[in-house]
């Protein structure tokens, strides 16, 4: 996750601009016991977080979805791409939607 892979600072400021800007997250992802934790906080830092079964979906990326981008994260491999596309991060935003939409609360 972005706090153990960028740092502890880097974390806590952009959370506290996040949550000053009335950014708000919704995030999907595995109920991992970091996870669970990471879920606890979802009140505290203005996101949602919903479980899916570790076994069916073992995540190993960081995806995010914000206006016309879509970021995709591997900290495993140290890479990052950003796509800048309207009609991707549009269909992207929908495939979220569904998954969302399938996931527990």
């Amino acid at each position: 996750n972005i706090l153990k892979n960028l740092g502890h600072d880097f974390a806590v400021e952009y959370i506290a601009k996040r949550i000053k800007a009335k950014i708000s997250v919704r995030a999907i992802a595995p109920d991992t016991e970091e996870m669970i934790g990471y879920k606890k906080t979802d009140k505290d830092f203005l996101k949602q977080t919903r479980l899916v079964p570790k076994e069916k979906f073992p995540f190993t990326i960081e995806m995010n979805i914000y206006g016309n981008k879509l970021a995709f994260m591997s900290f495993k491999e140290s890479l990052g791409i950003i796509i800048e596309s309207n009609a991707i991060a549009n269909n992207m935003r929908l495939l979220f939607k569904l998954a969302w939409q399938g996931a527990k609360e």
